[in-house]
């Protein structure tokens, strides 16, 4: 078994390297199969870019096609061999070992009611950072998915809806960029029924909007990957973020440094996205 990978990325090449080099020390060598999609916005960053692919020439690269995101990132699920999917945007680090071979691997990939399996979240997350939110971890069943879903059928739904018991904050994203990983075949022709998606910061507004039907979803007991938001893409929420310059994070890049993953390896986090100033190795 195999992860097909598909990253995200705009102007962090040195956020990027930390991600596949902390990838590759977590991971086995045949396990994941990476393709990065980016776009950068001047020479320099295009400088960065080209020494990321140096570092790790088993990854393929491609620009993001605007005028077909869609058709973009739908090929990279089509074309694969393997049954697995997920898409991670260029924040993400990896902290701890996982494996597609891994128990909750095989759970999605059996059971057609479960809509992804995060990588992120964990049974003690109760604090969604971008939102500002505490919330209550949801109900776990024996396998360690829950409903994330609001309410659900029936009475038992009217009575869940009543008594707010569904999932909230993070709990209640299953289509994300953040790592939650798919059933591939499925995912592919999920993407291409989306409306067209102008731009990659409309990817997951544009599929919050479209849900799954599967009504449940699957963790590890431990966090696998987390968020670093040393800086924020997305304009639009102005989510919160350490607000490290892209310009100086790059710069330093260039000048031969490279940002440190094994810094947050096994790092017991409860919410899934943590803001940090940059650590160089």
């Amino acid at each position: 078994m195999s992860l097909q990978l598909a990253i995200i990325s705009r102007d962090r090449a040195a956020q990027l390297d930390m991600l596949l080099a902390s990838l590759a020390a977590n991971t086995r060598a045949t396990a994941i199969a990476c393709s990065v999609l980016y776009e950068s916005t001047t020479a320099a960053f295009e400088a960065g870019y080209a020494r990321v692919r140096a570092l790790h020439p088993s990854a393929h690269f491609e620009r993001q096609h605007l005028e077909d995101l869609n058709g973009q990132l739908a090929a990279c699920a089509r074309d694969a061999s393997t049954p697995f999917f997920s898409l991670f945007a260029d924040d993400l680090v990896v902290i701890r070992p996982f494996d597609p071979a891994d128990r909750e691997f095989a759970t999605l990939l059996a059971r057609d009611d479960i809509a992804a399996l995060s990588l992120r979240l964990n049974p003690r997350v109760d604090y969604s950072q971008p939102l500002d939110l505490k919330v209550v971890p949801p109900s776990f069943g024996a396998d360690r998915t829950w409903r994330w879903t609001v309410g659900g059928p029936g009475i038992v739904g009217k009575i869940r809806r009543r008594l707010r018991w569904w999932a909230r904050g993070d709990w209640a994203v299953p289509f994300v960029l953040d790592g939650n990983v798919y059933r591939r075949a499925a995912f592919a022709k999920y993407l291409c029924s989306l409306p067209k998606i102008p731009s990659i910061p409309q990817l997951e507004p544009m599929m919050v909007a479209h849900p799954p039907r599967a009504p449940r979803m699957l963790c590890y007991a431990e966090s696998k990957i987390v968020s670093l938001a040393m800086n924020s893409m997305d304009l639009t929420h102005n989510y919160p973020s350490a607000g490290t310059s892209l310009d100086e994070i790059n710069g330093h890049f260039l000048d031969g440094r490279r940002l440190a993953f094994d810094t947050y390896a096994n790092l017991e986090a409860q919410q899934c996205h943590v803001p940090v100033t940059p650590v160089w190795a």
